[in-house]
């Protein structure tokens, strides 16, 4: 594989990878250094990676692994997870990463009210960057379909997230 076709089949799936890898580690540094290091781990070895089906299922599962390798690395040096905590230099900051984490969670909750179909289509959505066709191909469903399950999710979560005691 050169490196043209490297950068076109790899790295066009750089932000999937950080999304995915943001998902699973919970922080965008660790995130990071994940995408960073299954990356030159995918050079390194971009000889063999011309027989590759779907260059995208391939970075997802290899940066998946290098995310459950990260965390079992973690648990066996008996590193808390809280060990990545950075006291905020001031009160503003706390408030700020406590209204973000209540936000996070209030996200959480409200895709979780909604249908299962609906789940699927926008966690494919805003968490893996898939396109409508991705998803469409991934679900089953027709592009038409994923559309329409798209914006009836948004428009709930946009109602349960306005209207706050619904959670």
């Amino acid at each position: 594989m050169t490196a043209e076709e490297f950068k076109s089949t790899i790295l066009a799936n750089y932000r999937r990878m950080y999304a995915a890898a943001l998902a699973m580690l919970a922080n965008s540094d660790d995130a990071s250094d994940a995408v960073q290091d299954t990356v030159a781990r995918l050079w390194e070895r971009r000889e063999s990676l011309g027989d590759v089906d779907s260059p995208a299922s391939f970075c997802i599962k290899a940066i998946r692994n290098a995310c459950i390798d990260r965390i079992r690395s973690r648990a066996e040096a008996n590193v808390p997870i809280d060990a990545d905590f950075r006291h905020p230099a001031s009160a503003e900051q706390a408030d700020d990463e406590v209204s973000l984490q209540m936000s996070q969670s209030a996200i959480e909750r409200a895709i979780a009210a909604l249908p299962a179909p609906q789940q699927r289509v926008i966690r494919l959505s805003a968490y893996s960057c898939c396109s409508n066709d991705e998803i469409a191909a991934q679900t089953g469903f027709s592009d038409s379909n994923v559309r329409q399950l798209l914006s009836r999710a948004r428009k709930t979560l946009r109602n349960l997230l306005l209207n706050k005691n619904a959670l």
